[in-house]
């Protein structure tokens, strides 16, 4: 529900403010803070008086006190995002990056505190609100950025820019909300645990992807202007994106029953062929969020919002009806035609980014191939391949193999990072 609340309280302003030409006053910032401020309070106060007037007719575990606190926790919103907002504008990452290390310490706190106390659905939504108070280390940390006097750009123009990108944002989480309910309609409660499990383990791929998200839009806005740099740059965020998710997605597609077997035991073995088809939904996934991105920063974020509804559209027809004609493996095969759909991203891209730059984009994934292919096939030839040690010695040497050959296969694109963070 917060999440959900969260991006209607935002309604994209704070992507306006990230994207603005001009440095944001304090007029901007203001208003985009009365703006949000005012919708937090009416969403808050809205599902505060829904959840008492539904109180007698919800089920025994519904607490109206857990979720008056969530919807409280909503009022930190406005001040989390536009202090957010105006450290990424800045590219003020050291910052942004102690902001972020706080939620979990703040987590870890509240959990200390609030749960042994009342161990309860409210103890938990009190760490929830707790590890929200992360608004005011991300206020302190904004408030060293200079912001100019001035006029004020109005909140109907930051609203053409970032409702699109609300929207887009609101469908996806309802589409994944949706998901469970449906598989389970369909498979059954056992099926959408083993559907979920494999989901969990092939995000873990894209982790670094989805950290970097945040970093991708405010450097491609700066540069939107420059069409030769932003070029670039486009083609460096798709490679190194790539680079981070192809080494880990083919371990895991190459070796899944090893390090199942060696974290989690043989109980979800039946998972395993879901989870190598969502593997390879992960070709497509890193390039899809930079040029998701390169579209915001380029002030088009109505591509974003249709592919957003073309993928959730696709996904409830394709997921129940593969599902109930394959079983659990309908979920994987449904993704990977659903991300087809972002081919559609490189197609409508050749306008502002190289055909040619963008293919050694997947370079790294030949890379990452062959550095897990060789060391397993030496693994197994040492009939060592099964066991604990064998995955062990297997997830060395493929990290070995693959950090030597990408400096190798792909020193061009090295040389370019290693200039950009050492200025060397």
């Amino acid at each position: 529900m917060f999440a959900v609340g969260r991006i209607l309280v935002d309604g994209g302003l704070s992507s306006s403010v990230i994207h603005q030409d001009e440095p944001p006053t304090r007029h901007d910032v203001r208003s985009v803070l009365r703006t949000q401020t005012v919708a937090a309070v009416a969403l808050a106060a809205a599902v505060a008086v829904a959840s008492s007037t539904l109180n007698g007719s919800m089920p025994s575990w519904f607490s109206t006190s857990a979720v008056s606190l969530a919807a409280i926790t909503l009022l930190t919103v406005p001040l989390t995002t536009v202090s957010t907002a105006l450290l990424e504008r800045t590219l003020s990452f050291k910052r942004l990056g102690a902001v972020s290390l706080i939620q979990p310490c703040l987590l870890a706190v509240g959990s200390g505190v609030a749960l042994p106390a009342f161990p309860t659905t409210t103890g938990a939504l009190a760490v929830f609100a707790i590890s929200h108070l992360v608004a005011v280390p991300a206020y302190l940390a904004a408030s060293g950025i200079g912001v100019r006097g001035g006029g004020t750009r109005g909140v109907r123009s930051r609203w053409h820019f970032g409702l699109p990108i609300a929207g887009g944002q609101l469908v996806s989480q309802v589409k994944d909300g949706i998901n469970p309910l449906v598989l389970s309609w369909v498979l059954g409660i056992t099926a959408v645990g083993y559907i979920s499990w494999a989901q969990q383990l092939a995000v873990v791929a894209t982790y670094a992807v989805a950290a970097l998200s945040s970093i991708y839009f405010p450097l491609l806005a700066r540069l939107r202007n420059q069409p030769e740099r932003f070029a670039r740059a486009v083609s460096a965020a798709a490679f190194w994106a790539n680079a981070t998710v192809a080494p880990v997605s083919v371990v895991i597609a190459v070796n899944t029953y090893g390090l199942v077997h060696l974290v989690y035991g043989d109980i979800w073995d039946p998972a395993v062929p879901t989870l190598r088809l969502l593997m390879v939904a992960n070709l497509v996934a890193p390039v899809s969020a930079v040029l998701l991105s390169a579209f915001n920063a380029l002030g088009r974020p109505r591509v974003g919002l249709a592919y957003t509804v073309a993928w959730a559209v696709a996904t409830w027809a394709l997921v129940p009806s593969l599902s109930a004609a394959i079983g659990v493996e309908g979920y994987g095969v449904a993704n990977i035609l659903v991300s087809a759909i972002s081919l559609g991203l490189l197609w409508q891209a050749r306008g502002f980014v190289d055909a040619t730059s963008m293919t050694r984009a997947w370079l790294p994934w030949v890379v990452a191939s062959a550095s897990v292919a060789l060391p397993w096939w030496a693994v197994s030839t040492l009939g060592d391949g099964g066991s604990a040690t064998g995955t062990l010695v297997h997830l060395a040497m493929s990290a070995g193999v693959y950090c030597a050959s990408l400096v190798l296969v792909c020193r061009t694109e090295v040389r370019a990072l290693r200039k950009a963070l050492f200025d060397r």
